[in-house]
């Protein structure tokens, strides 16, 4: 009894910890521009901008008003078009719906917007020929799930994350590097199933310069570090790991090759 009461303390306070360390953001009510955009479908673009946030696990949403002073960020947002559009194609008749909206976060202790995107689905006609629905409530649902999308994207650029990869314990195959462990991990937001991009950095002209090399996975996730699987160019990254070696034996200011979140 003592053993369970002490998991169950410990899964708590390490709940508590971990929701501690995500960003606080408050979503303020979205505006609307024009007479394109009804109530409830303001309020569906808003909710699915909060769930994408919410799914990313990096964020605690503050929806209250009474509550956004304890907010590290504040987004808001604007829906100018929510409009559905009937077409007869081969004797059917299909309903597509076009949304266009916008989103803003701005940092609440130096006032300043971090990010401003404006998005608009669908992005073409042949895009939209997809999104064709039966009836106009299929097709407003298909065109407000593609804002997840939208949102992972948005995050990124906002908040991005950024390690190197360890230079011991990484796994290889012949000449290919398999496994290997990051230096970021669950306190900077990571979880099992992101994937970063591999870039070698060199220095040219006083400047870092970054290529592009390869892909991960991470696959375990550990308070600050990550392991993670090679996905593209394992043979590329183990040789930019041996150059790396190599250079930093002469070299005490050799860089790490870097990793930065990517959408999946």
């Amino acid at each position: 009894m003592l053993k369970k009461a002490l998991f169950i303390l410990a899964s708590l306070m390490f709940c508590m910890n971990i929701c501690a360390q995500k960003e606080v953001i408050s979503i303020k009510e979205f505006t609307k521009s024009g007479n394109k955009v009804s109530n409830p479908d303001l309020d569906a673009v808003r909710a699915a901008v909060s769930s994408a946030l919410s799914k990313s696990e990096r964020f605690e949403i503050i929806n209250g008003e009474e509550e956004a002073a304890d907010a590290r960020y504040i987004m808001e947002g604007n829906v100018s078009s929510c409009v559905v559009t009937k077409e007869t194609i081969e004797g059917n008749t299909l309903y597509c719906c076009k949304i266009q909206y916008s989103v803003k976060v701005i940092d609440v202790e130096t006032s300043m917007t971090i990010l401003s995107e404006s998005y608009t689905h669908p992005k073409n006609p042949l895009v939209a020929i997809t999104m064709a629905k039966t009836n106009e409530t299929d097709a407003k649902s298909t065109a407000i799930k593609k804002i997840a999308d939208d949102i992972e994207e948005f995050i990124i650029k906002a908040f991005p994350i950024v390690g190197t990869i360890f230079a011991e314990d990484y796994e290889v195959d012949g000449r290919d590097l398999e496994y290997c462990y990051i230096n970021v991990g669950r306190i900077n937001g990571v979880k099992v199933g992101d994937q970063f991009n591999i870039y070698e950095v060199k220095i040219k002209v006083g400047r870092e310069v970054e290529t592009k090399i390869g892909r991960l996975k991470v696959v375990e996730v550990d308070e600050d570090i990550a392991r993670c699987k090679v996905t593209r160019d394992k043979r590329e990254v183990k040789k930019a790991m041996d150059r790396y070696l190599q250079n930093s034996i002469d070299n005490p200011d050799a860089k790490l090759l870097r990793v930065k979140l990517t959408s999946n």
